[in-house]
C-alpha cells in the first residue's frame, strides 16, 4: 500500500505545475542570490585583500594584492547539489500546500 502510493506520488509530482513553479522559482532565486552576491562583491573596494563569492559553499575568490584568482569546482558543485534539494523541497511544499488547499474546498 505504502509502495503503490509513493508509487503515485513520484509519477504524478513532474508533471505537477505547482512543484514546477516551486522548482523553478527555487532555482531562479538561488542562482539570483549568488550572482547579486558577485556582483555585489565585485565593486571598488581598494581597502579589502581578499574577496570570497559564493552561498552557502564559496564558489569563486580573489585578492588585489598578489593578483590570484581561483574557481572552486567543490563549492560550485556544492551549490548544485544545495540549491537542486532546495528547490526539490520548495517545489514538495508548493505542491502538498497547494494541493491540500484545493481538497479544503
Amino acid at each position: 500500500m505504502l509502495f503503490q502510493l509513493e508509487e503515485m506520488i513520484m509519477q504524478n509530482l513532474p508533471r505537477s505545475k505547482f512543484f514546477k513553479f516551486g522548482f523553478s522559482w527555487g532555482i531562479f532565486s538561488f542562482i539570483l542570490f549568488n550572482c547579486f552576491l558577485y556582483v555585489s562583491e565585485n565593486g571598488l573596494h581598494e581597502c579589502h585583500a581578499f574577496h570570497i563569492v559564493g552561498f552557502p559553499f564559496r564558489i569563486y575568490q580573489w585578492e588585489q594584492f598578489v593578483w590570484m584568482e581561483k574557481i572552486l569546482w567543490t563549492g560550485i558543485i556544492g551549490n548544485l547539489v544545495f540549491g537542486i534539494l532546495v528547490s526539490v523541497l520548495f517545489g514538495l511544499i508548493l505542491h502538498w500546500f497547494m494541493n491540500k488547499r484545493s481538497r479544503l474546498k
